[in-house]
């Protein structure tokens, strides 16, 4: 492995009433602010400029705004940074100064953290990243999976939340037994077996089938 090349450890944030800033007005801070906002980030935007759709977001308050440049002790007590400015000199004062989570877009050098490609449907969510080698490469990825992946998968996955509730209290006790039978059924619900009946049939004849399994473990 090159001596260069980073090392990173994947993992989803929970930015729920986070804050969060991000330095720049442009299509690319708009980007990070839908994804951030989406998230339920609490974000703070620094430019003298927004774009239109940026404007509406501030009148209608869902991000902060502040009218000017980046300045000294702006990324105080934000619990993460994004710098998405077309300079290259603020963006690299932004990472400087940054104590938490930083991105500097397309800058993996002035970053702790990249942003990963991300296949999203519904609850599924995919991340690709190539450790910054090449962002071209993991959204090629990213839209191979996105057409892999079927859509019903989501509707599956927020039936299994229910289902999961179900078996608990169908397959009760703490024992050994009790945990292994419920942990068998899972695995059978969660199986490629099933993804294929999800891709060939759809939701609804998936889920019935799922449901058959089920009844069946149940009963044994």
């Amino acid at each position: 492995m090159s001596a260069s090349l980073r090392t990173y450890y994947p993992a989803f944030l929970d930015l729920k009433g986070k804050k969060c800033l991000i330095v720049g007005g442009g299509k690319v801070a708009e980007r990070k602010v839908r994804s951030l906002v989406k998230a339920g980030a609490n974000v703070t935007l620094i430019s003298p400029e927004l774009t239109a759709s940026l404007k509406r977001m501030s009148s209608n308050e869902k991000i902060g705004h502040k009218k000017r440049r980046f300045r000294k002790g702006d990324t105080g007590g934000f619990f993460l940074v994004i710098a998405a400015t077309s300079d290259e000199k603020v963006n690299r004062r932004v990472f400087e100064e940054s104590k938490g989570l930083i991105n500097s877009v397309d800058m993996p050098d002035l970053c702790n953290f990249i942003v990963p490609s991300v296949v999203s449907k519904g609850p599924l969510q995919i991340a690709i990243s190539t450790s910054g080698l090449s962002p071209a490469v993991s959204r090629t990825l990213r839209k191979d999976l996105e057409e892999y992946v079927h859509k019903d998968v989501s509707r599956y996955l927020s039936w299994l939340k229910n289902i999961r509730e179900r078996i608990k209290k169908k397959m009760p006790g703490m024992s050994s037994e009790a945990s292994d039978k419920r942990t068998r059924l899972l695995k059978k619900l969660g199986s490629k077996e099933m993804l294929n009946e999800i891709r060939s049939k759809g939701f609804e004849k998936a889920r019935k089938y799922a449901e058959r399994i089920i009844e069946k473990d149940w009963e044994s």
